[in-house]
């Protein structure tokens, strides 16, 4: 079986994004049967009016109509398959906007571990390596803002061991103020 056939049954959900792509599946399905339509009155309708006015050609006339008749139910086929065809086709865009969606959501949630991954046939390849930046970016920025956080932690520890071993007044506010940067930055005693 070949890649496209494997991908195309691999992937049990085509519907990624209901709306938008059945949304753009009836505009392409009502597109294609009103040009139909359009496209039969102009054929057809000379031919009825041939027709009706009873010359020579009558007989082709009606084996003409008669074709339209059949003409619209394969319109309408047509028409359907266009639809699948849309829900297809833009599968391989509303699945790279869901992943999206959902690694700018963890980044706001502020986890920065995660990556966006899209297959190899899906658009907008080109913001996969952006995402991922940004989310490395985070990622070390957290992680070194995490570093200066424990070294300013341990610093401030130090000066309040420092103030407290030191017998003069000045020291007691120094512990006090030291205490009072421990607890903005969250650390108790």
């Amino acid at each position: 079986m070949n890649d496209r056939l494997r991908l195309f049954f691999r992937r049990r959900n085509k519907l990624i994004n209901p709306r938008y792509q059945v949304k753009v599946a009836l505009a392409a399905a009502v597109s294609l049967f009103a040009y139909s339509i359009i496209f039969g009155a102009l054929i057809f309708y000379p031919l009825s009016v041939q027709l009706s006015s009873g010359d020579g050609n009558g007989m082709i006339a009606a084996e003409i109509l008669a074709l339209h008749k059949r003409l619209w139910p394969a319109v309408f086929l047509v028409a359907l398959l266009v639809f699948v065809q849309v829900i297809l086709a833009s599968h391989r865009v509303a699945g790279p906007i869901y992943r999206l969606e959902k690694a700018l959501m963890e980044l706001a949630r502020g986890n920065y571990k995660e990556r966006m991954r899209l297959r190899k046939g899906d658009q907008f390849r080109e913001v996969e390596p952006i995402v991922n930046s940004l989310a490395e970016s985070l990622e070390k920025a957290e992680r070194s803002g995490a570093f200066a956080r424990a070294e300013a932690v341990e610093r401030l520890k130090e000066i309040r061991r420092l103030a407290g071993s030191s017998g003069a007044k000045e020291s007691g506010d120094i512990k006090k103020k030291a205490d009072e940067a421990l607890r903005i930055l969250g650390i108790d005693g």
